[in-house]
């Protein structure tokens, strides 16, 4: 495959505008919890520990972001081959970062997923430090699929 200076560009520019539309995503996550912080089967530790993935995760694409305007800004030679390196290891880990912290956003109200992934005693556990009257099932929550 030929390598492509606009394909390349597009790529910088976009990584660009990701991690600038990743800053305004970012801060809606206060009034985002403050919605659903009380909602039955919502636990803290969800949502903390959805918090602290963000802020990374967050970190990692305004990284990938400033190489990628490096890359679309600087032409010298000599920092190239670096930036370029550098460019495609944070791509890489911040798509992960931003999929495990999507993942862990998922649980919160997903209770299928968190019971999948951290068994029905833990759903039953974090349902009771949200200090929520009624338990939610090891099964999940009621199914929307009966319209």
């Amino acid at each position: 495959m030929r390598k492509s200076d606009e394909m390349k560009r597009f790529a910088y520019f976009f990584t660009v505008a990701i991690a600038l539309l990743a800053i305004p995503t970012f801060l809606t996550g206060e009034p985002a919890e403050k919605l659903v912080e009380h909602l039955p089967g919502v636990a803290e530790s969800l949502i903390e520990n959805h918090e602290e993935a963000a802020q990374i995760s967050l970190v990692l694409v305004l990284l990938a972001g400033a190489l990628g305007g490096i890359k679309l800004l600087v032409r010298w030679e000599g920092i190239n081959r670096v930036t370029s390196i550098g460019f495609g290891i944070a791509l890489v880990v911040s798509a992960i970062s931003l999929g495990y912290t999507a993942n862990l956003g998922g649980e919160i109200r997903h209770t299928e997923i968190r019971a999948n992934a951290n068994g029905a005693q833990s759903l039953n556990a974090e349902s009771k430090d949200n200090n929520e009257s009624n338990e939610v099932g090891k099964e999940g929550t009621k199914e929307d699929s009966d319209d």
